[in-house]
C-alpha cells in the first residue's frame, strides 16, 4: 500500500524520529492497512475504503500528547504508636513484683510497622509500570477515532473541499500536476484540505504534488524510455521535480549524468525534495544501465548559485542498500523493475521510507 505508506509519511513529516517515534509509525501504518482491509473486505470499493481509511487518523498531536501523562508519587506514611504501648511502658512494674492477670476475651493492641524504604521502592515502580502499559493501550484504542478532534483545532481547517478527477497521473508533466492541484485534488485522488492560513495551503499543495508524481507515474512510461534512444533531456522533464530543470543531458553509453533544478519553489517540503532526487537517481539508473553516478544541483528560488544543493548518488551504494533492505529481492537497479506495476511499486515504498531516504540522500550530500 503505497499510498498509504506516503500518507504516513506526510504525518510523520518534521518529527523528531527517534526509537519510540518509528516504532509508532510502523504501528499507523499497519493499522491503517489493517483498517482499509476491513473496509474492502466488507465490500466497500478501494477508492471509498483509502478515502475512509485516510480521514480516520489526520492528526498526531493527540497520540504525542497521550504520551506526556503525570506520574504519581507514593509517599511514605509515618504510622502514630499506639498509647497504649507508652502507658505500658510507664507503668512497667518493678521485677518480681506480681502481675495482673490477663482477662479472657481482651483485645490486644495490632503491633503497627512502618513500610521499609525497599517496599516502598517496589510499589511505585510496579505502579509507573501499570500506568504506562495502561497508557499506551489508550493510545491504540483512540488513534484512528480522534485523532482528527486534534488536527481541526491545530491546523485550523475550516472545511474539506473534495473535487473528482481521475487520479492516474500517467505520464503527467508539471503542467498537468499544477492543474490537478489547481483543482483541488491530487493525482492519487486524495481529498485536499482548506487551510486558514493561505501560506499554509500553498505549501501542502506544492508538496503533495511532488510527491503524487512520484507515487503515480506510470512504468508504462519507464518501460518505453529503456533503449529507444528517448531524448534524456525530455526524459528528465517527465520526472519529479521536471518543472524545474536548468540543464540536463548526456549519452545513453555515458557513466555520469548531471542535472540541474533552478527556482525551485520555496514552497516545497525539503523532505519531498529529497525523496524526488532519491526517486529520479533510482529510474534514470533503471533506464539507462551503463550509468554509474547521477550529479543533481538544486537552488531554490530567491537563492543564489553559491546557496545551490549539491548530491552525487553512486549506482553502487544504492544498489547495496536496495539489497539489504528488501533481503536481496531488489538485487540491481535495472529494467527488470519494470516488468511489473508491483515490482516497481516496491521500490516506489522504500523511497518513502523515511529511515532509507534519509541514509542514502546523506551519503549523496555532496558538502559545499
Amino acid at each position: 500500500m503505497s499510498e498509504l505508506r506516503m500518507y504516513v509519511e506526510h504525518l510523520f513529516e518534521g518529527k523528531v524520529l527517534t526509537p519510540e517515534m518509528i516504532e509508532l509509525k510502523e504501528e499507523i501504518y499497519g493499522n491503517l492497512v489493517a483498517r482499509y482491509e476491513d473496509y474492502v473486505a466488507g465490500g466497500m470499493s478501494a477508492e471509498d475504503a483509502l478515502e475512509k481509511t485516510k480521514a480516520s487518523m489526520t492528526s498526531l498531536d493527540d497520540v504525542l500528547e497521550a504520551g506526556q501523562d503525570s506520574q504519581p508519587v507514593a509517599e511514605t506514611v509515618e504510622m502514630p504508636v499506639a498509647d497504649s504501648a507508652v502507658e505500658g511502658t510507664e507503668s512497667a512494674r518493678a521485677e518480681g513484683s506480681p502481675q495482673p492477670p490477663v482477662q479472657q476475651g481482651a483485645e490486644m493492641a495490632p503491633a503497627r510497622k512502618h513500610l521499609s524504604p525497599a517496599v516502598i521502592a517496589v510499589i511505585a515502580v510496579s505502579a509507573l509500570f501499570v500506568i504506562v502499559i495502561l497508557g499506551f493501550m489508550g493510545c491504540n484504542m483512540f488513534v484512528a477515532d480522534r485523532a482528527h478532534e486534534s488536527y481541526e483545532n491545530d491546523q485550523t481547517v475550516s472545511s474539506v473541499d473534495q473535487t473528482t478527477g481521475n487520479g492516474t497521473g500517467q505520464g503527467t508533466s508539471a503542467g498537468d500536476q499544477q492543474g490537478a492541484q489547481d483543482q483541488g485534488q491530487g493525482a492519487s485522488g486524495q481529498a485536499t484540505p482548506t487551510f486558514s492560513d493561505p501560506e499554509d495551503q500553498a505549501e501542502y499543495e506544492a508538496t503533495v504534488a511532488v510527491d503524487d508524481a512520484i507515487a503515480n507515474q506510470d512504468v508504462a512510461v519507464l518501460q518505453q524510455a529503456v533503449g529507444n534512444g528517448t531524448d534524456t533531456a525530455a526524459f528528465v522533464a517527465e520526472l519529479p521535480l521536471g518543472a524545474y530543470p536548468g540543464s540536463a543531458g548526456a549519452p545513453e553509453a555515458q557513466t555520469s549524468f548531471a542535472i540541474s533544478y533552478e527556482n525551485v519553489s520555496d514552497l516545497i517540503d525539503g523532505d519531498a525534495i529529497e525523496r524526488a532526487l532519491l526517486y529520479n537517481a533510482v529510474t534514470l539508473m533503471s533506464v539507462y544501465p551503463a550509468l554509474d553516478r547521477v550529479d543533481f544541483t538544486v537552488q531554490e528560488e530567491y537563492d543564489s548559485v553559491y546557496d545551490a544543493d549539491r548530491y552525487a548518488f553512486d549506482r553502487s551504494t544504492l544498489e547495496h542498500a536496495f539489497s539489504n533492505a528488501s533481503n536481496g529481492a531488489i538485487a540491481q537497479l535495472n529494467s527488470s523493475l519494470f516488468e511489473s506495476a508491483e515490482a516497481w511499486d516496491q521500490v516506489r515504498d522504500y523511497v518513502f521510507r523515511e529511515n532509507f531516504r534519509e541514509r542514502q540522500v546523506e551519503f549523496a550530500e555532496v558538502d559545499r
